[in-house]
Protein backbone atom coordinates (compact mmCIF):
# COMPACT_ATOMS: atom_id res chain seq x y z
CA UNK A 1 0.00 0.00 0.00
CA UNK A 2 1.12 3.54 -0.66
CA UNK A 3 1.87 6.14 2.01
CA UNK A 4 2.26 9.70 0.70
CA UNK A 5 4.24 12.06 2.93
CA UNK A 6 5.67 15.48 2.06
CA UNK A 7 5.46 14.83 -1.68
CA UNK A 8 7.14 11.42 -1.42
CA UNK A 9 5.52 8.02 -1.98
CA UNK A 10 6.49 5.20 0.36
CA UNK A 11 5.39 1.65 -0.35
CA UNK A 12 4.49 -0.44 2.69
CA UNK A 13 4.51 -4.25 2.62
CA UNK A 14 3.42 -6.29 5.64
CA UNK A 15 5.12 -9.56 6.58
CA UNK A 16 2.67 -12.45 7.05
CA UNK A 17 2.04 -13.93 10.50
CA UNK A 18 3.72 -11.22 12.57
CA UNK A 19 2.69 -8.13 10.57
CA UNK A 20 5.97 -6.24 10.56
CA UNK A 21 6.40 -3.44 8.04
CA UNK A 22 8.81 -3.12 5.13
CA UNK A 23 9.05 0.34 3.57
CA UNK A 24 10.34 1.21 0.10
CA UNK A 25 11.19 4.63 -1.36
CA UNK A 26 12.29 4.75 -5.00
CA UNK A 27 14.46 7.42 -6.62
CA UNK A 28 15.52 6.79 -10.22
CA UNK A 29 17.24 3.39 -10.44
CA UNK A 30 17.76 3.23 -6.69
CA UNK A 31 15.55 2.09 -3.84
CA UNK A 32 15.77 2.69 -0.12
CA UNK A 33 14.32 -0.29 1.75
CA UNK A 34 13.81 -0.33 5.51
CA UNK A 35 13.41 -3.72 7.26
CA UNK A 36 12.96 -5.99 4.23
CA UNK A 37 10.81 -9.08 4.06
CA UNK A 38 10.25 -11.38 1.07
CA UNK A 39 7.36 -10.02 -0.96
CA UNK A 40 6.60 -10.71 -4.61
CA UNK A 41 4.49 -7.57 -5.02
CA UNK A 42 7.45 -5.51 -3.83
CA UNK A 43 9.70 -7.31 -6.30
CA UNK A 44 7.30 -6.57 -9.14
CA UNK A 45 7.30 -2.89 -8.16
CA UNK A 46 11.10 -2.69 -8.08
CA UNK A 47 11.44 -4.42 -11.43
CA UNK A 48 8.70 -2.34 -13.03
CA UNK A 49 10.42 0.86 -11.88
CA UNK A 50 13.80 -0.29 -13.22
CA UNK A 51 15.56 -0.43 -9.86
CA UNK A 52 19.11 -1.81 -9.93
CA UNK A 53 20.65 -0.59 -6.67
CA UNK A 54 19.15 -1.10 -3.23
CA UNK A 55 20.17 0.47 0.06
CA UNK A 56 18.81 -1.47 3.03
CA UNK A 57 18.51 0.17 6.44
CA UNK A 58 17.77 -2.04 9.45
CA UNK A 59 15.98 -0.70 12.50
CA UNK A 60 17.08 -3.76 14.49
CA UNK A 61 18.21 -7.36 14.24
CA UNK A 62 15.03 -9.41 14.73
CA UNK A 63 14.11 -11.96 12.05
CA UNK A 64 10.86 -10.29 11.04
CA UNK A 65 12.80 -7.12 10.17
CA UNK A 66 15.73 -8.74 8.33
CA UNK A 67 14.24 -11.79 6.62
CA UNK A 68 14.40 -10.28 3.14
CA UNK A 69 18.06 -9.24 3.16
CA UNK A 70 19.51 -12.37 1.54
CA UNK A 71 16.62 -12.51 -0.94
CA UNK A 72 17.34 -8.96 -2.10
CA UNK A 73 21.04 -9.77 -2.51
CA UNK A 74 20.14 -12.43 -5.11
CA UNK A 75 18.18 -9.89 -7.15
CA UNK A 76 19.85 -6.48 -6.87
CA UNK A 77 23.08 -4.75 -6.04
CA UNK A 78 22.36 -4.48 -2.33
CA UNK A 79 24.13 -2.53 0.42
CA UNK A 80 23.01 -3.11 4.03
CA UNK A 81 23.54 -0.50 6.76
CA UNK A 82 22.87 -0.87 10.48
CA UNK A 83 24.36 -0.21 13.89
CA UNK A 84 27.46 -2.11 14.95
CA UNK A 85 25.50 -3.90 17.66
CA UNK A 86 22.85 -4.94 15.16
CA UNK A 87 25.50 -6.23 12.74
CA UNK A 88 27.05 -8.32 15.49
CA UNK A 89 23.74 -10.12 16.06
CA UNK A 90 22.69 -10.66 12.44
CA UNK A 91 25.03 -13.63 12.11
CA UNK A 92 23.54 -15.66 14.97
CA UNK A 93 20.10 -17.22 14.44
CA UNK A 94 19.54 -17.44 18.19
CA UNK A 95 20.28 -13.78 18.79
CA UNK A 96 18.41 -12.52 15.72
CA UNK A 97 15.38 -14.56 16.90
CA UNK A 98 15.07 -16.70 13.74
CA UNK A 99 15.54 -19.83 15.84
CA UNK A 100 12.61 -18.77 18.02
CA UNK A 101 10.22 -17.87 15.20
CA UNK A 102 7.54 -20.28 16.40
CA UNK A 103 7.61 -18.70 19.86
CA UNK A 104 7.29 -15.24 18.30
CA UNK A 105 4.03 -16.19 16.58
CA UNK A 106 2.64 -18.56 19.20
CA UNK A 107 -0.14 -16.15 20.22
CA UNK A 108 -1.26 -15.54 16.64
CA UNK A 109 -4.31 -17.05 14.93
CA UNK A 110 -4.17 -20.52 13.39
CA UNK A 111 -4.22 -18.94 9.94
CA UNK A 112 -1.29 -16.69 10.84
CA UNK A 113 0.63 -19.67 12.19
CA UNK A 114 0.13 -21.51 8.91
CA UNK A 115 1.47 -18.49 7.02
CA UNK A 116 4.35 -18.31 9.47
CA UNK A 117 5.34 -21.89 8.75
CA UNK A 118 5.87 -20.98 5.10
CA UNK A 119 8.49 -18.35 5.92
CA UNK A 120 10.18 -20.04 8.90
CA UNK A 121 13.97 -20.34 8.62
CA UNK A 122 15.40 -21.23 12.02
CA UNK A 123 18.99 -21.05 10.73
CA UNK A 124 18.62 -17.66 9.06
CA UNK A 125 21.54 -15.24 9.25
CA UNK A 126 22.65 -12.29 7.15
CA UNK A 127 25.34 -9.62 7.19
CA UNK A 128 25.79 -5.88 7.02
CA UNK A 129 28.02 -4.00 4.55
CA UNK A 130 28.40 -0.81 6.56
CA UNK A 131 28.03 -0.21 10.26
CA UNK A 132 28.07 2.78 12.55
CA UNK A 133 28.67 3.54 16.21
CA UNK A 134 26.27 5.86 18.02
CA UNK A 135 25.12 7.92 15.02
CA UNK A 136 25.59 8.22 11.27
CA UNK A 137 24.62 10.83 8.67
CA UNK A 138 24.45 10.10 4.96
CA UNK A 139 22.98 11.46 1.76
CA UNK A 140 20.87 9.28 -0.51
CA UNK A 141 19.63 10.82 -3.77
CA UNK A 142 19.48 14.22 -2.11
CA UNK A 143 17.69 12.95 0.99
CA UNK A 144 19.30 13.43 4.39
CA UNK A 145 19.38 10.23 6.44
CA UNK A 146 20.25 10.16 10.11
CA UNK A 147 20.65 6.83 11.92
CA UNK A 148 21.00 6.81 15.69
CA UNK A 149 21.43 3.90 18.09
CA UNK A 150 18.29 3.31 20.13
CA UNK A 151 18.37 0.35 22.54
CA UNK A 152 15.35 -0.88 24.43
CA UNK A 153 13.27 -3.21 22.34
CA UNK A 154 16.50 -4.85 21.21
CA UNK A 155 20.22 -4.47 21.73
CA UNK A 156 20.93 -3.32 18.17
CA UNK A 157 18.02 -0.94 17.66
CA UNK A 158 18.14 2.28 15.66
CA UNK A 159 15.95 5.28 14.99
CA UNK A 160 16.20 6.45 11.37
CA UNK A 161 15.22 9.96 10.23
CA UNK A 162 14.61 10.97 6.62
CA UNK A 163 14.88 14.68 5.84
CA UNK A 164 14.19 15.45 9.52
CA UNK A 165 10.45 15.04 8.87
CA UNK A 166 9.96 11.28 8.77
CA UNK A 167 11.07 8.70 11.33
CA UNK A 168 11.40 4.96 10.90
CA UNK A 169 10.94 3.93 14.51
CA UNK A 170 11.26 0.17 14.23
CA UNK A 171 9.86 -1.55 17.32
CA UNK A 172 10.89 1.23 19.69
CA UNK A 173 7.53 2.78 18.78
CA UNK A 174 4.74 0.77 17.19
CA UNK A 175 1.19 1.82 16.50
CA UNK A 176 -1.34 0.08 18.69
CA UNK A 177 0.59 -1.17 21.70
CA UNK A 178 3.35 -0.21 24.10
CA UNK A 179 7.00 -1.05 23.52
CA UNK A 180 8.05 -4.61 24.27
CA UNK A 181 11.36 -4.81 26.12
CA UNK A 182 11.14 -8.34 27.50
CA UNK A 183 12.59 -10.21 24.50
CA UNK A 184 16.24 -11.34 24.59
CA UNK A 185 18.42 -8.26 24.14
CA UNK A 186 15.66 -5.93 25.28
CA UNK A 187 16.24 -3.64 28.22
CA UNK A 188 13.52 -1.47 29.72
CA UNK A 189 16.02 0.69 31.62
CA UNK A 190 17.96 1.49 28.45
CA UNK A 191 14.71 2.27 26.65
CA UNK A 192 13.57 4.58 29.43
CA UNK A 193 16.95 6.29 29.75
CA UNK A 194 18.11 6.55 26.12
CA UNK A 195 15.38 5.97 23.55
CA UNK A 196 12.10 7.14 25.01
CA UNK A 197 13.45 10.66 25.84
CA UNK A 198 14.48 11.10 22.19
CA UNK A 199 11.03 10.14 20.97
CA UNK A 200 9.31 12.29 23.57
CA UNK A 201 11.35 15.32 22.49
CA UNK A 202 10.10 15.20 18.90
CA UNK A 203 7.34 17.34 17.44
CA UNK A 204 3.83 15.94 17.24
CA UNK A 205 3.96 16.65 13.49
CA UNK A 206 6.84 14.31 12.68
CA UNK A 207 5.57 11.40 10.61
CA UNK A 208 6.23 7.94 12.03
CA UNK A 209 6.71 4.85 9.89
CA UNK A 210 6.61 2.21 12.66
CA UNK A 211 7.86 -1.36 12.72
CA UNK A 212 4.31 -2.61 13.20
CA UNK A 213 0.94 -0.94 12.71
CA UNK A 214 -0.21 1.89 10.52
CA UNK A 215 1.96 4.97 9.86
CA UNK A 216 0.87 8.31 11.29
CA UNK A 217 1.98 11.43 13.12
CA UNK A 218 3.71 11.16 16.45
CA UNK A 219 0.96 13.15 18.15
CA UNK A 220 -1.41 10.26 17.49
CA UNK A 221 1.04 7.67 18.82
CA UNK A 222 2.42 9.24 21.99
CA UNK A 223 0.11 7.06 24.05
CA UNK A 224 2.22 4.06 22.96
CA UNK A 225 5.49 5.45 24.34
CA UNK A 226 5.24 3.15 27.30
CA UNK A 227 6.35 -0.36 28.15
CA UNK A 228 4.07 -3.22 27.14
CA UNK A 229 2.45 -4.85 30.12
CA UNK A 230 3.40 -1.95 32.42
CA UNK A 231 7.12 -2.61 32.33
CA UNK A 232 7.32 -6.38 32.33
Amino acid sequence: MEVKIDGKTFYRYIMPAIESNMYILIEGEGALIVDPNINQEALALLQRRGVHKVIVLLTHEHFDHISGVNWLRTLFETHVICSALCAELLGDSSRNMAKFWEAMIMDKSDEAKREGEKIKDVEYTCRADRIYEDEMLLDWHGHALNMRQAPGHSKGGSLIWLDKKILFSGDNLVNGTGVICRLPGGNKREYAAQTRPVLESLSDEIYILPGHGAPGQLGDMRQYLNLFGKGR
